[in-house]
């Protein structure tokens, strides 16, 4: 279990980590000056998730045991199956987010097979922990990565042009709508939301919105001073937390202070890289509960080197599985369960009054 404190700070670093690193740049290449707007129609849509997995969660406990088991024995390998991989891709964005900074950012000769192995192992230790211990992480952590954020926004802020999002009435909604399901697989937080709710103690749906919805507010303004620093340049900078404080360092690279509050923030990255991992873990031992979780664990862990090592080595690789299958694959799964678990709240909730009735 973690303490409802715990939820709300892991839902606001999940979600604000999960967007401020590569994909900032993406966007750009993609909508330019626009990029905002596709952030914000995300969090409109996530409000609406968050809205469902609230009721799920609310409604899931009216049911009987009886009525969950009959609803995992018939759908529990396929949604289990679906949210495992799709934790899996998340866990990878926060992967890959981690590799970009330290191999290809701060270090021009590190071997990253090796390193990677080492990054790995620190993963297995935290997500072997449980949720509560990563609860707990984010947790003690949050003030240094919350001030490391405030300042780097500070220093970007002096050196961003504010009217290059100027004028509003320019903007392409078409495009946006063309470009929008490629960024899905950055987004659908909601799922995290559902799976932490059954482990977190008296949780509000108010301040979990606030707590989302905030973390999506800091997001846009990122986006907006990141773009108004590089301008048409922005799809070609390689993340926005190692770039947004740049220009205000005098453009130099080596001797940064502001390393120091870059390596600060990375630390949600690598908590969330173990949180992924560790809901993935769970997603598949809800199917298969004789399981080991440790082995289920290494497995992934060995599966994400491998994947990272020989197929995604390489920017173009990364983005055409990001873009593509990953995404796909992230809005067909996600349609999917959300169907699948909304159906059983209701079809559950149905049975039980009609019990109450008959009686």
């Amino acid at each position: 279990m973690i303490s409802s404190r715990q939820f709300y700070i892991t839902i606001f670093i999940f979600s604000l980590c999960l967007k401020i690193q590569k994909l900032p740049a993406l966007i750009a290449e993609n909508l330019g000056k626009d990029g905002y707007i596709l952030i914000l129609f995300y969090t409109l849509i996530e409000v609406v998730g968050i809205s469902i997995a609230f009721l799920i969660l609310k409604n899931e406990k009216k049911t009987s045991p009886e009525q969950r088991n009959l609803f995992f024995k018939g759908v529990s390998l396929a949604v289990s199956l679906g949210l495992m991989l799709l934790f899996i891709f998340q866990g990878l964005l926060f992967y890959e987010a981690v590799q970009d900074l330290f191999e290809h950012i701060l270090f021009d000769n590190l071997s990253w097979p090796i390193f990677s192995i080492l990054f790995l192992i620190a993963i297995f230790f935290l997500s072997n922990r449980g949720v509560s211990a990563i609860g707990k992480n984010f947790e003690l952590y949050v003030f240094l990565i919350g001030v490391s954020f405030v300042i780097l926004i500070a220093l970007g802020v002096s050196e961003t042009d504010f009217t290059v999002v100027l004028p509003i009435e320019t903007i392409n909604f078409k495009n946006v709508a063309n470009q929008f399901v490629k960024f899905n697989l950055w987004f659908g937080d909601f799922f995290l939301i559902l799976f932490l709710g059954r482990r977190a103690e008296k949780i509000k749906f108010s301040k979990t919105i606030l707590s989302y919805v905030f973390s999506m507010v800091i997001v846009v303004g990122l986006y907006i001073i990141f773009f108004g620093i590089y301008k048409s340049e922005s799809a070609i900078q390689s993340s926005l937390i190692s770039e947004i404080s740049e220009q205000s360092m005098l453009g130099a690279d080596i001797g940064r202070i502001d390393w120091f509050l870059i390596l600060f923030t990375q630390i949600g990255s690598i908590i969330c890289t173990g949180l992924c991992m560790c809901m993935a873990v769970n997603s598949f031992t809800n199917a298969f509960q004789k399981a080991n979780k440790n082995i289920v664990l290494l497995v992934i862990l060995i599966a994400v080197y491998f994947l990272d090592l020989y197929f995604l080595n390489d920017t173009h690789s990364k983005m055409m599985f990001f873009f593509n299958f990953g995404s796909q694959f992230a809005l067909i799964t996600k349609l999917a369960i959300l169907a699948l678990m909304t159906m059983f709240t209701f079809v559950g909730k149905s049975k039980q009054i009609k019990k109450m009735e008959a009686k």
